[in-house]
């Protein structure tokens, strides 16, 4: 989920590029899909600077609102300028979408269960870690919530 700016400008990097991340993260999470994929890393850098990402909702297999796409789509933007300036801009973009205040850890809870179980070929289809060109981190989350 590196933004454009890291692979052509890593001085350029800050905390507008985390919100790349976070939108690459969230397209991934919603559609089971990468931004950008491909074999070669090479050419997902290619493709990070130059293609337009495909909306979320034409790749998710998943109802996606429009507010919800159109927000993950500004996080994705080449141009910086173009993105949430902050995290709290984003937070408040992301508070003000229809049935946000309904959402709780419980409901997204249940949905993520209800969409890995009508989609449970994404983990058929994604690549085994040994096959990944990108490199993998072990992170033990347990050990950090201590």
């Amino acid at each position: 989920f590196m933004p454009p700016e890291a692979i052509e400008n890593p001085a350029a990097v800050d905390p507008r590029s985390d919100l790349y991340s976070v939108g690459g993260l969230a397209y991934y999470l919603m559609t089971g899909k990468y931004v950008f994929d491909h074999d070669s890393a090479d050419e997902v850098c290619r493709l990070q600077l130059t293609a337009k990402p495909v909306p979320p909702s034409r790749a998710a297999t998943n109802p996606i609102s429009g507010e919800l796409e159109e927000i993950i789509l500004r996080c994705l933007e080449k141009d910086p300028a173009r993105r949430p300036q902050s995290a709290l801009e984003l937070f408040s973009l992301l508070l003000a979408c229809p049935h946000a205040a309904e959402s709780t850890p419980e409901t997204r809870a249940d949905w993520w269960r209800m969409y890995h179980r009508r989609n449970s070929s994404i983990s058929a289809e994604a690549p085994a870690a040994e096959d990944s060109p990108m490199p993998k981190v072990k992170i033990d989350l347990a050990e950090r919530l201590e």
